[in-house]
């Protein structure tokens, strides 16, 4: 197998601002100062590529599908989002689901990092901006498939529950009442 190298040759003065270059075959090209060289093992040289590309950074990895519309999307969507541990895009993620379709678009992917997550979205994201939308999420959550095995294993996590109830029952609402979120809590707690 030829391995194709690149020889740069001085410039003379009479010459233009450009870079020559000659193959192993002894052909002489004009190349460009910004292209990428590759050595002779055939990786490129990085330094180079950024240089061909402006400096600029390489495109963004394909993020997590925020507007998810079937079980299929909303759980590769919570695996990435839980594999990167985004919390603000995990809240992002909720408030584009309807509460009452949490169930179905769980199926039966609920898991305790998962679970944790959703907890810690609820609490930190949306409870500020909308408690009665943190509610709606909570009643509809705990009918999910796996939930009573993963509100059993949840060990640790379970004081951000009680505090996202606590916060829930300081809440005014015409929505729901404070003895609303003790029967709700009873799910959880």
């Amino acid at each position: 197998m030829f391995k194709s190298c690149h020889f740069y040759l001085p410039k003379d003065s009479d010459e233009e601002e450009e870079n020559t270059t000659v193959t192993a075959s002894g052909q002489k090209t004009a190349t460009d100062p910004k292209a990428v060289q590759v050595d002779s093992a055939g990786s490129e040289d990085p330094s180079t590529r950024r240089e061909a590309f402006g400096n600029s950074n390489p495109p963004p990895e394909k993020g997590a599908n925020l507007m998810a519309t079937n079980a299929y999307e909303f759980g590769q969507a919570l695996s990435l989002l839980q594999a990167k541990k985004d919390i603000t895009a995990c809240a992002e993620l909720l408030k584009n689901v309807e509460p009452k379709d949490l169930p179905s678009l769980m199926s039966n992917k609920l898991e305790g990092d998962v679970f944790t997550m959703i907890i810690q979205a609820l609490k930190g994201h949306l409870l500020e901006k909308d408690p009665n939308l943190v509610y709606q999420y909570l009643v509809h959550l705990c009918k999910t498939e796996r939930f009573k095995m993963v509100s059993v294993l949840v060990g640790k996590e379970r004081e951000q529950v009680q505090q996202l109830f606590s916060c829930l029952l300081q809440t005014k609402s015409d929505h729901f009442t404070s003895e609303d979120v003790q029967n709700l809590a009873k799910n959880y707690i």
